[in-house]
């Protein structure tokens, strides 16, 4: 089995990056939309290294092969005190119980 790791894409990665995704264009389809010109690709890792939009090559440890690309797009930055808050407003929202029912704290 084969183990990989992951850096960011960066400029440097056009020709190996611009020929595979020649080779698997047809299994992208309309899936997935992939730069197709040097300028493309260029714009395209400006636009997926910013601190909401993450592009990554994942590439074979033993042969060093680029063998795919992950995005994290809309990235979200929170601090624990704002992701428990907006939980806490999701759960009330899923669960908020109906008028004279019970509320949900008793044990069972």
């Amino acid at each position: 089995m084969s183990t990989v790791h992951i850096r960011h894409l960066n400029t440097s990665d056009e020709k190996i990056f611009m020929a595979n995704m020649r080779r698997s264009r047809a299994l992208h389809r309309s899936w997935v939309q992939v730069p197709t010109s040097a300028k493309a690709f260029q714009r395209y890792v400006q636009e997926m290294n910013t601190s909401d939009d993450q592009a990554y090559v994942a590439i074979r440890t033993d042969t060093r092969e680029m063998v795919g690309v992950v995005e994290l797009q809309d990235i979200s930055k929170m601090s624990d005190t704002e992701i428990d808050s907006y939980a806490r407003q999701i759960w009330q929202k899923l669960v908020k119980p109906k008028k004279g029912s019970d509320d949900g704290n008793s044990k069972r």
